[in-house]
């Protein structure tokens, strides 16, 4: 599909579906598959991203290269010759195509309200002075 269309028009595909999460809360959703439950997707989403980051690593796209890093030191006692190497594949900087449709934006906050959430969960100071 991504190759048939441009990226506003791939978007407005993904979010066509209402069961396609690739575009629409995709964090929340795949956090929450972990912890089955009758308490809201967002909810568990947030119990699970508070059990990765007390027992490993909780952390974002933009810090990857630190998230690994923390994780090399968590687990160098049980694999101490564990060695990973940064690397780049499969990226481009979309975000100036995105501002050149507002209607996208817009589009894009509300179909992610969710994930902007959980974000702003995760972000709070009593969490973050537990993070990286």
């Amino acid at each position: 599909m991504a190759k048939e269309t441009d990226f506003n028009g791939y978007v407005r595909a993904r979010l066509d579906h209402k069961s396609d999460r690739q575009c629409r809360n995709f964090h929340v959703s795949r956090l929450a598959n972990l912890k089955p439950g009758s308490e809201s997707e967002l909810e568990r989403a947030k119990q699970m991203a508070e059990f990765f980051r007390s027992h490993g690593v909780l952390g974002f796209v933009e810090s990857f290269d630190a998230s690994v890093a923390e994780l090399a030191k968590k687990i160098e006692p049980e694999w101490p010759d564990f060695t990973w190497k940064s690397t780049r594949s499969n990226t481009s900087d979309k975000r100036a195509e995105i501002t050149e449709h507002a209607d996208l934006t817009a589009l894009l906050e509300e179909a992610n309200a969710e994930d902007m959430d959980l974000l702003k969960w995760a972000m709070h100071p009593d969490r973050t002075a537990r993070a990286l």
